[in-house]
C-alpha cells in the first residue's frame, strides 16, 4: 500500500472513531501523530495530508497543530450537509453541520443475540471440538443422544446448553416449537420422591386421583436440562439411569410404559469420573467440558470482554469510553467464577463510572482506575507487564481509548475481523503443483513470500495455525524432525515450522479420497533427489509415514515443494544476527530499556548496553564499546542504537578500531529497540535492512560530523545566549530546519543554518521571559506567505513541546523571512 493510501486509510478510520464519540469539534489527527503510527517521516506525511487535502479528500482545521478529518467519512454520516474545506481557528465543525447523524453508522460484529453453537465466541478455536460432538450428539436420531456439560462455576454450561436447541431447531432436528425444559437440580434434592413424581408424572389412577404431566411428558420432542446434576441424592441419580437405560419411563401409579422421546442434557460442575456421578455418567454417551475463561485465547477473551461492554453500552443507552490498558486489564484478570464474576465485575465497573457521569452531567460514561475495585487495582499492580499477545493486540488499535456506542457497536471491532487470515491464506498455488516444467527456483520464490507473510504474523495468528495442523501431521513430523536433530533449531522458528504442518494438512484434505497410485519415493522424480539429498531424504520419510497412513500419494511436485520449504528452514536455522548494543546518556537510561526489551521480547538474540553516566569519559566509553562489540560480534556486525551526540559518532571509532562492520541509528526510542530485538528474534536483521522511524536517522560511519554547525554552537551561539541549555536548543532546532526545508523542497546551506539557529535560540529565550517582538503588518504578511507560515509554524511545533512553550505570530513571521 502506498504511503497516501496509508495516511488516508487512517484518517478514515480516526475520522469515523471521532464520529462515534459523539463530538468533532476540535477534533481531527495532525502530522506528528499520524507520523508516530505510522511509522514515517513526519515531514512526507505532512506534505501527504496537504496534497490529500487539495484534492478535497480531508478537510482542515485550522490551529497549532492543524488537525485533518476525512471528508468520505464526514459526508457519509452528514449525508445532506455541505462539507467546509478549511475551518478556521476558533470555528466549531458542528456550526457547519446537522446534528442529525445517517441511520446506519456501524456494523457490529455481534450479532443481536448469540443463541447458535456457530455463535459462540470459541466456537472457532478453544470449543471447536466440544461444538463438534455436541453437533453430533443433537443429530444423532431418534431424538439425540444424552449428553453430559461439566465444567467450573461460570464457564456457561447453560448457556452451551441452550446453543444446542438452538442448532437442533435451525437445522430442523427439533420442530419449531419444540421445548427446552430446564430442571434446577438443587431445588428437588432433599426429597426423592418428589423428583420421582416431577420427573416420571402421576397418572390418574393414583392415590391422588389426580394426573400431572411430568417433566418427560412436558419435554416430549424437545429437549430436557438437568442443571446442576451432582445436587441429586443418589436414589434420583438412579432413576435417571434407570430412564437412560431402558429409553423408557412409566408414570407414577401407571404400568403402562412409555418411551423416551426427548433429548437428555446434564450438566455438573463434577468431572464423569467422580465417584458421586459415576453411576449416572457411565451410561452417557457424550461428554463435553467446559474450559475455564482463562484457558482461552486471548482474542477469544478480547470477544467476549468487548461483548460484555457492549451489551451494557446498549442496555444503559449511553456512550461508553474505555482506556485499552484498562481495557486489557478485564482481558488478563484471573476470575475464579469464569464469565460469571468477569460480567459482574464490568456491570459493577459501568455502575460506577455512569454515576461518576450522571452526577457530572456527561453524555458519555467514562470509564477510569478510580472505577476499578481493589482487587483488580492489586491484580494490575503485581502483574504490570503485558503478554506478547496483548502487545500484539493493543498495537493495531487506532486510538488510546476504545469506544462503544449506545447501540452496542465498538471502534475496534476492525481489529478482531482478521484473526485467522494468515492460516486461511497459507495454500500453495496449483502451477507448482500441476505443472511438471515447475523449478526449484520457482517453488523457493513462492515460499519465500509466504515465509515472509508468516514472519510477519503474530501470537494470536499463530495460535490460530496450531489449531488447524493435523494432530498426526504433527505428531509424524516432530517425531522426524527429531530423529534427525533437527527439531531444536526448528523449534526457535516456530512460524515456519507451523507453516510447513499446516501444508502438508491441506494436502491431505485435498488428496483425501483420491484414487492412490503406487509411486516408489526413493526413485520418484523429484528434482529435489540431487539438489537437496539431506531434506529429500527428510521429506521421503514423513511422507512414507503419512501415506500409510491415509492411503494417499504425494507426488514430484510436493516432494520438490516440502523439500524446498525444509531447506529454506536450514537457511533460517543457520542465520546470525547482528549484535545490538544500546548507549544512552544517564546513569541508567539504556539498562532500564534493555531490561523492558529482555523481559517483553523472548528468544536467541544479541544484546547489551552501555549507560553513559556523568563521571565516564567519552574514552573510558569507547574503549569499552569495543569490548562489547568484540562479544556480541558473532559474524554479521553489530547495530549500536544511540540517543544524542557525541554517541553517534561511535560507529566510525569502533569500525577502525575492531574492524567489525558496524552501523548506528539515532535517536533510540524504545518502540525502536523492541523493533530491532524483534527482527533479531524472528531472523529478519540485518545491517542492510535496518528498521527506521518518525525521527531516526542513521549516522553512517564513513560520514562527516557537520563541523560548522558545531563551530557555531561553539564560538556563537554559547557566548550569546544567557541561560538556554543551547546543545539542547540546536539538536531540536536542527531537527525543526532539516522538516523546515523538506516540505519547502529546498536543500540546507550554512547561510540557512546560521540565521535560523542563531535567530531561533534567540528566539527561544525572548519567548521563555515573554518578551516577544512585534512585527508590524503582521496581518498582511501572513495573507501573502501563509503556506510558508503554516509549514514554519508546523514544524516548530516540536520545539514548543520540549521547551513547553507557545511561540506567537509575530515571532513565527520573523522565522518564515528566513525562507522567502
Amino acid at each position: 500500500m502506498k504511503r497516501d493510501q496509508k495516511v488516508l486509510e487512517r484518517v478514515h478510520n480516526l475520522t469515523l472513531s471521532f464520529l462515534a464519540a459523539g463530538s468533532l469539534d476540535f477534533q481531527g489527527t495532525d502530522a506528528a501523530s499520524l507520523a508516530i503510527d505510522l511509522k514515517l517521516d513526519r515531514s512526507n506525511v505532512s506534505r501527504i495530508l496537504n496534497d490529500l487535502w487539495k484534492d478535497k479528500l480531508l478537510i482542515k482545521i485550522l490551529g497549532r497543530p492543524t488537525l485533518f478529518l476525512d471528508t468520505s467519512a464526514l459526508k457519509e454520516y452528514y449525508p445532506n450537509q455541505i462539507i467546509p474545506s478549511v475551518i478556521a481557528r476558533g470555528e466549531k465543525l458542528s456550526d457547519f453541520l446537522s446534528t442529525e447523524l445517517s441511520s446506519e453508522q456501524a456494523v457490529s460484529i455481534y450479532p443481536a443475540s448469540r443463541n447458535s453453537l456457530d455463535d459462540l465466541i470459541c466456537a472457532n478455536g478453544t470449543l471447536n471440538k466440544e461444538i463438534s460432538l455436541a453437533k453430533a450428539a443433537a443429530a444423532y436420531p431418534p431424538h439425540g443422544l444424552p449428553t453430559y456439560i461439566y465444567g467450573n462455576e461460570g464457564v456457561g454450561k447453560r448457556r452451551f446448553a441452550k446453543c444446542i436447541y438452538q442448532f437442533a431447531l435451525e437445522n430442523d432436528i427439533l420442530k419449531k416449537n419444540a421445548p427446552f425444559i430446564s430442571v434446577s437440580c438443587h431445588t428437588l434434592s432433599n426429597d426423592p420422591g418428589v423428583f420421582r413424581k416431577q420427573l416420571l408424572g402421576v397418572s390418574k389412577s393414583s392415590a391422588s386421583a389426580k394426573s400431572q404431566k411430568g417433566f418427560l411428558d412436558l419435554a416430549q420432542n424437545g429437549i430436557l436440562f438437568f442443571e446442576g446434576v451432582e445436587a441429586l441424592p443418589p436414589s434420583s441419580l438412579d432413576l435417571l439411569t434407570s430412564v437412560i437405560k431402558k429409553l423408557s419411563y412409566t408414570r407414577v401409579g401407571d404400568v403402562m410404559t412409555h418411551s423416551l422421546d426427548c433429548m437428555l442434557l446434564f450438566s455438573s460442575h463434577l468431572s464423569p469420573e467422580d465417584p458421586a456421578l459415576s453411576m449416572l455418567t457411565n451410561v452417557i454417551p457424550a461428554a463435553l467440558k467446559i474450559p475455564d475463561l482463562n484457558n482461552w485465547s486471548v482474542s477469544e477473551r478480547f470477544h467476549i470482554v468487548l461483548s460484555a461492554f457492549s451489551k451494557e453500552a446498549s442496555a444503559i443507552g449511553c456512550m461508553i469510553r474505555i482506556h485499552k490498558e484498562i481495557f486489557s486489564l478485564f482481558v488478563t484478570m484471573n476470575y475464579e467464577r469464569n464469565i460469571t464474576e468477569l460480567k459482574n465485575d464490568i456491570r459493577s465497573v459501568c455502575s460506577k463510572a455512569y454515576l461518576t457521569s450522571f452526577l457530572n452531567k456527561q453524555n458519555i460514561v467514562y470509564i477510569t482506575w478510580e472505577h476499578l475495585s481493589d482487587k483488580m487495582l492489586n491484580w494490575n499492580s503485581k502483574n504490570n507487564s503485558l503478554s506478547p499477545e496483548i502487545l500484539d493486540f493493543l498495537s493495531h488499535l487506532e486510538s488510546d481509548s476504545i469506544i462503544f456506542d449506545k447501540d452496542g457497536t465498538s471502534s475496534i471491532d476492525y481489529v478482531l475481523q482478521n484473526t485467522n487470515s494468515v492460516a486461511q491464506s497459507f495454500t500453495e498455488p496449483d502451477f507448482l503443483l500441476n505443472s511438471p516444467d515447475s523449478s526449484i527456483e520457482d517453488v523457493k520464490e513462492y515460499l519465500h513470500s509466504n515465509i515472509l507473510s508468516l514472519n510477519d504474523c503474530g501470537h494470536i495468528q499463530l495460535e490460530t495455525i496450531k489449531k488447524n495442523i493435523n494432530p498426526v501431521v504433527y505428531s509424524t513430523v516432530i517425531t522426524e524432525l527429531k530423529l534427525q536433530d533437527r527439531y531444536p533449531d526448528y523449534h526457535k522458528h516456530l512460524h515456519l515450522l507451523y507453516g510447513i504442518l499446516l501444508h502438508i494438512t491441506n494436502v491431505i484434505k485435498r488428496e483425501a479420497g483420491t484414487v492412490p497410485v503406487s509411486v516408489n519415493l526413493e526413485t520418484d522424480t523429484a528434482v529435489s533427489k540431487k539438489l537437496m539429498p539431506e531434506e529429500f531424504k527428510v521429506v521421503c520419510q514423513i511422507l512414507k509415514s503419512l501415506s500409510r497412513i491415509y492411503n494417499i500419494t504425494f507426488h514430484s511436485q510436493e516432494i520438490d515443494f516440502i523439500a524446498s520449504y525444509f531447506s529454506i528452514l536450514n537457511q533460517w536455522s543457520t542465520h546470525i544476527s547482528p549484535g545490538i548494543l544500546l548507549i544512552c546518556h544517564g546513569n541508567s537510561t539504556a539498562a532500564d530499556m534493555v531490561s523492558c526489551a529482555r523481559e517483553k521480547m523472548k528468544g536467541d538474540y544479541a544484546l547489551d548496553f552501555i549507560n553513559f553516566s556523568p563521571d565516564m569519559t567519552l574514552e573510558d566509553c569507547l574503549s569499552l564499546a569495543c569490548v562489547k562489540a568484540k562479544e556480541l560480534n558473532h559474524g554479521a556486525g553489530v547495530l549500536f542504537l544511540c540517543d544524542l551526540e557525541p554517541l553517534t559518532t561511535i560507529g566510525e571509532y569502533i569500525q577502525n578500531e575492531t574492524d567489525i562492520p558496524v552501523r548506528v541509528l539515532s535517536p533510540v526510542t524504545l518502540p525502536l529497540l523492541l523493533k530491532c530485538v524483534e527482527m533479531a528474534t524472528s531472523n529478519t536483521l540485518t545491517l542492510q535492512e535496518l528498521p527506521m522511524e518518525s525521527g531516526t536517522k542513521e549516522f553512517l560511519s564513513n560520514e562527516p560530523s557537520n563541523e560548522f554547525v558545531r563551530n557555531l554552537l561553539e564560538k556563537v551561539l554559547k557566548k550569546n545566549c544567557i541561560f538556554l541549555d543551547i546543545e539542547k536548543a540546536v539538536t531540536i532546532l536542527t531537527h525543526c530546519l532539516e522538516n523546515t526545508l523538506a516540505d519547502l523542497n529546498r536543500s540546507l546551506s550554512n547561510e540557512i543554518a546560521a540565521k535560523y539557529l542563531c535567530h531561533c535560540c534567540n528566539m527561544l529565550e525572548r519567548v521563555i521571559r515573554k518578551e516577544f517582538w512585534n512585527y508590524s503588518n503582521l496581518n498582511t504578511f501572513v495573507n501573502t506567505n501563509a503556506k510558508i507560515l503554516h509549514i514554519v509554524e508546523q514544524n516548530l511545533e516540536y520545539a514548543e513541546a520540549s521547551f513547553g512553550i507557545n511561540i506567537p505570530s509575530s515571532e513565527l513571521a520573523y522565522i518564515a523571512e528566513i525562507f522567502l
